[in-house]
């Protein structure tokens, strides 16, 4: 399910698209022309390069863009201008509490190394204070397991819950919410398609990345949160147990539960050259594809 909210300011967003010929030209062309929000694009065959301008929300670009069989790869936003007012990326997995890694099963563990989601963070403006996020998470567990008591299709699935996202108090990701600590910045809802388990947000935030970077940005349902801000207002004065009772929650809530990850600097358009890794020597479009073997979204 989307929540999206039309930005103020546009903004540029640079691809790496895979294209060897005028064909791919011409289809990439055609993938760009129908998408609402993009108000000019280029195409360097050349360079493999695509830099689209608009409001269009980069992921939705994206889509189409690998909708025409070849390889994507996000290369950075930046101002409407050119010039790069800052950018940042948000990985968010399904980590698993150190103090329960060692019993974890093979599944679980696997589980804990997938990305389920990607946030991407680009200030467009810094007066006004804007940022935009894209954000696409894909939970895990769905679709939901179909209730026998109604024949209907429409109610047969489960109606999945929200989840509040927001920046954490904290960049420490090891077994959040307890390491990451209470919400620090909220930022948005996210309520999943209950047949397919996506949720995406494209929105504008008054907001510094300058105040967030290195920070956990987390997704969990808004009924813990909530329970938890209430307990730490009746128990302010029992830390100790409010530890155990969140570490309890982790463990009851397994592959359904909380995502995090670490709000990272990132590059902004025309601000990363690089097409070979210099520590594995794998081309970027080798490293795109192991990416993609990993990420769920």
């Amino acid at each position: 399910m989307v929540n999206e909210s039309k930005p103020s300011v546009s903004f540029k967003t640079e691809f790496a698209v895979d294209m060897t010929c005028q064909s791919c030209v011409s289809a990439i062309r055609s993938a760009l022309e129908p998408l609402p929000g993009i108000e000019s694009y280029d195409i360097d065959l050349a360079r493999k390069q695509v830099v689209v301008t608009g409001k269009a929300a980069p992921s939705a670009v994206c889509r189409a863009l690998k909708d025409t069989g070849r390889q994507v790869l996000v290369r950075g936003s930046g101002t409407a201008s050119g010039t790069h007012e800052g950018a940042a990326v948000a990985i968010l997995e399904t980590p698993l509490p150190e103090i329960t890694t060692a019993s974890a099963t093979p599944a679980q563990l696997q589980e804990s190394q997938q990305v389920h989601g990607i946030a991407r963070m680009v200030q467009v403006s810094t007066s006004p204070v804007l940022m935009l996020m894209d954000l696409t998470v894909k939970f895990p567990g769905f679709p939901s397991t179909p209730t026998k008591a109604s024949s209907s299709p429409s109610s047969s699935i489960t109606q999945p819950p929200t989840y509040d996202v927001y920046v954490a108090t904290t960049g420490d990701v090891t077994s959040p919410p307890t390491t990451t600590g209470p919400p620090h910045i909220p930022l948005t809802t996210l309520t999943p398609d209950p047949s397919t388990g996506y949720a995406d947000a494209f929105i504008e935030l008054p907001l510094g990345l300058w105040n967030i970077i290195g920070r956990a940005m987390v997704v969990e349902p808004s009924a813990d949160v909530q329970r938890r801000i209430a307990e730490a207002q009746q128990r302010v004065d029992d830390a100790e147990r409010r530890v155990r009772e969140a570490e309890a929650v982790i463990g009851r809530r397994g592959r359904l539960g909380i995502l995090a990850g670490v709000i990272a600097r990132s590059a902004g358009a025309w601000g990363n050259e690089k097409t070979v890794c210099a520590c594995s020597g794998k081309t970027m479009w080798e490293e795109g594809r192991m990416m993609e073997d990993k990420v769920r979204v």
